[in-house]
C-alpha cells in the first residue's frame, strides 16, 4: 500500500507530475493485495462451508 500512497501525495499534496514507473509499481502492488485477499477469502470461505458454519448464498 505505500507505492500507492506515496504516488498520491506527490500528486495531490506536491503538485508533481506523475510518474509512471511509480504508476505501474503502485497499480502492481494493489492488484497483488486484491489477488492475496482474494484467494484467502476463499480459502476461509472452504473452510467454514465445510465446518458447516455458513450455508451458501
Amino acid at each position: 500500500m505505500t507505492p500507492g500512497a506515496g504516488l498520491l501525495r506527490e500528486l495531490m499534496a506536491r503538485g508533481q507530475d506523475l510518474n509512471w514507473g511509480q504508476f505501474a509499481i503502485a497499480l502492481i502492488n494493489g492488484i497483488v493485495y486484491f489477488a492475496i485477499g482474494f484467494f484467502l477469502f476463499h480459502k476461509a470461505e472452504q473452510l467454514a462451508k465445510r465446518r458447516g458454519r455458513i450455508g451458501g448464498y
